[in-house]
């Protein structure tokens, strides 16, 4: 049970004087120079780390609902593991980056004994490194690999749990809405007290009894998916960015007649309808009709011509023709009707004309 009292007395305090409660020391104090020291340079605490009252806006319902265990993945100095476990009396877990933060969320829990409070440091997008168990994940300012990786790690749980998200940056709910199809909003809404991009936390409820699980693996087995295949996926645009930080993948463009190849690395989308490569960088329209998902050779020449392309490689080549090409990088990799290489300089070689190549330093 979460006591009125304390619930009553977050919300009479400012943050600065929960800050000080928890033994957590105020911006001020702190100094913000050198390599990620305690705080960002030039980011206030307001920015950087959620504020207890918003907290305080979901926390008793979660609890209501059954949640026992916290988990703020990017936890800061522990202003949320500390809140939770001082108003449940329940676990939490927190994880961090940033030694001097892990310290200060450390020491503050010591000064008020909370020992159901489980910190860890590291870099929780590792792949050696396993999401805990937990009823709740709180997300916050994840973005880029951190968040593809985290993501990936809460699909896989076995078992359902909640998933808080305050919007940061203006993308991250939009990115859940068409990509994680397995997360399924609650009906709830809880309204923020301090300003953010948007004024709501959501909360969402993992789903893994979805029959789609179930397609995703058979599909991890194959070497590639037509597009046939991803139709019968509910939200293929959103399976193919789950690919978008694998090296082995890429994506096959059949666009007028010519199927071509674009790099997953970097992929990005503006709406539903649209998918954003950067090698090469094109704005393709989707639908289920034209783009594919194969899987890059391990060896051979279009490998090392995949590996490339990814890199952005400078290099010369010459044809059998006598045409060259100087500092160019590769673009496209065309591999129907014919097998081709289109270059940054806008020439076209077929793979077989090709004499020479020499990789520039």
């Amino acid at each position: 049970m979460v006591e009125t009292e304390k619930i009553d007395f977050i919300k009479g305090q400012s943050t600065a004087q929960v800050d000080l409660f928890f033994n957590l020391k105020p911006i001020s104090e702190v100094e913000r120079e050198g390599h990620e020291s305690l705080y960002l340079s030039g980011v206030t605490s307001e920015a950087l780390y959620t504020s207890y009252q918003d907290l305080l806006e979901v926390m008793p319902w979660l609890y209501k609902q059954g949640a026992r265990t916290w988990c703020d993945v990017g936890c800061g100095v522990g202003r949320s593991c500390l809140l939770w476990s001082w108003l449940t009396q329940e676990r939490a877990i927190g994880i961090e980056l940033v030694p001097e933060r892990i310290e200060e969320a450390r020491a503050a829990c010591r000064s008020k004994n909370l020992s159901q409070i489980h910190w860890i440091e590291g870099d929780f997008s590792s792949p050696s490194r396993a999401l805990p168990e937990s009823d709740v994940y709180f997300l916050y300012l994840a973005t880029g690999p951190q968040l593809d990786a985290l993501l990936a790690k809460i699909k896989k749980r076995s078992t359902p749990s909640w998933v808080v998200v305050i919007e940061s940056h203006g993308d991250l709910k939009p990115r859940l809405q068409w990509e994680a199809w397995w997360l399924a909003p609650t009906a709830n809404r809880f309204s923020l007290k301090s300003f953010r991009h948007d004024p709501w936390v959501q909360v969402y409820k993992t789903r893994p009894d979805h029959p789609v699980f179930h397609l995703e693996d058979s599909w991890e087995t194959k070497s590639g998916l037509l597009p046939q295949d991803l139709a019968l996926h509910p939200n293929p645009l959103g399976y193919l960015l789950t690919k978008s930080f694998l090296k082995n993948w890429e994506i096959v463009i059949d666009e007028r007649g010519e199927k071509w190849t674009m790099e997953t690395i970097g992929l990005a989308w503006h709406d539903m309808n649209t998918v954003q490569g950067h090698l090469p960088p094109r704005q393709v329209s989707w639908s289920r009709e034209n783009i594919g998902l194969r899987r890059i050779p391990e060896e051979g020449q279009y490998a090392q011509w995949s590996a490339w392309r990814r890199e952005e490689r400078l290099f010369s080549y010459l044809t059998h023709q006598g045409i060259s090409g100087q500092r160019v990088k590769l673009r496209k990799i065309i591999i129907s009707p014919y097998d081709e290489l289109e270059f940054s300089d806008g020439v076209r070689v077929k793979w077989e004309d090709i004499k020479k190549w020499e990789e520039l330093k």
